[in-house]
């Protein structure tokens, strides 16, 4: 297999602060996979092939890339005000099955033709990305972005179909670490810290395991402004301690746990503390199986007056990808008062098992269990 590796040095990089995506990082993924399919090797290869695991063949996917790319550019042209959905240019897949595209490559000019195509929609993507305004917006269905999203977004669909090609076309591909880190702490926030970065996106767009984490069959990025990203922390016996029992006790009244009890909780179970910028919405808990629960255990919780923003799903999303290598089901629980609680647990799929009473208590707790 002919080598066309870029990235420098492939390993693990420090997560903690990668920096922001910008339009340079983009600009050099589009450099990147351009140079991919122009290489000897692409330029002679069966474009005709299945582009990896896909049922599409390499021209097809390379065609949806590159119009990723250019819808991506075009979401974040109007600004007066804001697409409220997709632009509405029309549409057209040549067949069942295949690519709903705006954007087609001319099949008579061959792979460099796609290359060119797959170019000119890239520098349009970058050009937008660096040209917008901090306010600009762009609708996408997973949730309207701003220029930065916009860039993560366009470097996911670069490295990930890329890879998706190189397996088709019979190249290597790895991007560069550093890119992929800042990608994934942009767009996924419940990525695993201290994995190679490359390998981490890959488990993180369902095309590959992970060590200890259950290859993902649904994935979804928060595309979120930062601004208005959920930032989810992992708390330790060491703290911090008193956020998340601020948020458990004020949703569970009838349970007050003090600070050594969740002490106690955070070595045996995974608690999180969920933030909107600075601002406190949330906790939640992923509780391994035991011999009596063989499920994993999820709960997500928002204080009252964060709910109704999608806060909910996307700590409820967090946790559920922690619950996935512990068990191959989950359950949640919740106490029968909160009604916003029972309605999200039932909206997300999964249905009642049991009530209980603990001891001293009035009021049951109601185990759900989802399918």
């Amino acid at each position: 297999m002919p080598a066309h590796d870029h990235s420098a040095a492939p390993g693990p990089v420090d997560f903690a602060d990668p920096g922001p995506v910008t339009a340079e990082d983009l600009a050099e993924g589009v450099r990147l996979v351009v140079d991919l399919l122009r290489s000897p090797a692409a330029l002679a290869a069966d474009w005709d092939a299945p582009a990896g695991p896909l049922e599409w063949s390499c021209w097809e996917t390379a065609e949806h890339l590159a119009d990723d790319l250019f819808s991506y550019a075009a979401q974040l042209g109007p600004q007066a005000p804001p697409a409220p959905s997709h632009v509405p240019f029309v549409w057209r897949r040549e067949a069942p099955g295949k690519p709903a595209n705006v954007i087609f490559a001319e099949r008579a000019g061959g792979p460099e033709a796609m290359a060119q195509v797959l170019d000119a929609c890239g520098a349009l993507h970058v050009a937008m990305v660096r040209t917008a305004a901090p306010q600009a917006r762009a609708f996408h269905i997973f949730g309207t972005t701003d220029a930065e999203g916009s860039a993560s977004m366009g470097l996911v669909e670069l490295f990930a179909h890329a890879d998706d090609l190189a397996r088709g076309l019979g190249l290597a591909w790895t991007p560069p670490a550093e890119v992929c880190a800042r990608v994934l702490a942009r767009l996924f926030p419940e990525f695993p810290i201290g994995t190679d970065p490359w390998a981490t996106l890959r488990w993180a767009t369902g095309r590959g395991g992970l060590p200890g984490r259950a290859r993902r069959t649904r994935w979804q990025w928060d595309s979120a402004p930062r601004s208005e990203q959920l930032r989810i922390v992992r708390v330790t016996p060491k703290g911090p301690l008193t956020d998340w029992q601020h948020v458990h006790n004020t949703i569970i009244p009838t349970h007050q746990l003090s600070l050594e009890e969740i002490r106690d909780r955070a070595a045996r179970n995974r608690l999180f503390t969920a933030y909107l910028g600075d601002t406190l919405v949330g906790c939640s808990t992923v509780r391994p199986p035991d011999e009596e629960t063989p499920a994993a255990t999820v709960i997500a919780r928002i204080l009252p007056d964060h709910r109704r923003r999608g806060l909910g799903t996307r700590l409820h999303r967090h946790a559920r990808t922690e619950a996935a290598d512990l068990a191959p089901t989950v359950e949640t629980c919740v106490l029968a008062t909160n009604e916003d609680g029972l309605a999200f647990a039932l909206a997300a799929g999964y249905q009642e098992t049991e009530r209980y009473l603990l001891p001293g208590d009035t009021i049951p707790y109601i185990t759900l269990t989802q399918p």
